[in-house]
């Protein structure tokens, strides 16, 4: 089945507005879980579960106050069950997927220049009756929830003390990502973020960072850290 992109109403997202690749990455999953599901439309339910995959910075926020693999079954219940009606909207022809885009109006009144993991995932949970929110909102205080994703958006980049740099010139890209996820410990997830140009990595939940990360360049066959 062909997807397009369904614009809710709106002739275009915000022109102003760049989406990060993580945004990208999230997006690229979202797709693939609506084609796999034989929905015409990737709506936010579809991406919600694109971010629980990602394991991004509110994602992060939102394993402190709910457990994720229950947060994941319980959204993969509603869509599974026979009520259950797929996303829909005004849809207009433009690539061979189906996007509701979440997250650009969002991060057109938080007066932002790019729209981001933390956009798509507060203009989920801000919309009250998408099937995401309707199950957080069983399990955690939603106002909360957003307070908590903000502070975090809002507060300067720093690196924790278990941090670790990527070695100068290497990136988080496709590879390393998958690779970084392949070798955290059960039960582990991963932060990332920048600081004068480089990027440190913060294994978040059991496990040693620098063991994490040198696993996975060796796996690579890249360079370790120092």
């Amino acid at each position: 089945m062909p997807l397009i992109l369904s614009l809710m109403g709106r002739p275009s997202p915000t022109p102003a507005l760049s989406p990060t690749p993580r945004y990208y990455q999230v997006l690229g999953r979202a797709c693939e879980i609506a084609r796999a599901a034989g929905h015409p439309v990737v709506g936010p339910e579809h991406f919600f579960l694109g971010l629980l995959h990602d394991r991004c910075m509110p994602v992060f926020v939102l394993s402190e106050l709910a457990d994720l693999e229950f947060v994941e079954s319980a959204v993969a219940g509603v869509m599974s069950e026979p009520g259950y009606s797929p996303p829909q909207g005004h849809l207009t022809p433009v690539t061979e997927h189906a996007v509701q885009p979440w997250g650009f109006r969002t991060a057109d009144a938080m007066g932002d220049s790019y729209v981001g993991a933390e956009h798509l995932f507060l203009g989920i949970i801000r919309a009250r009756d998408t099937v995401p929110a309707r199950v957080l909102a069983g399990l955690v205080d939603l106002d909360a929830l957003e307070a908590a994703v903000l502070e975090v958006k809002n507060e300067p980049p720093r690196a924790a003390e278990s941090a670790v740099f990527l070695p100068q010139g290497q990136v988080l890209d496709g590879p390393l990502e998958a690779a970084l996820r392949e070798s955290l410990p059960a039960g582990a997830t991963y932060g990332v973020n920048t600081r004068d140009g480089r990027m440190w990595i913060t294994v978040i939940g059991p496990g040693d960072t620098r063991e994490v990360v040198n696993a996975a360049l060796s796996s690579l066959g890249r360079p370790p850290l120092d």
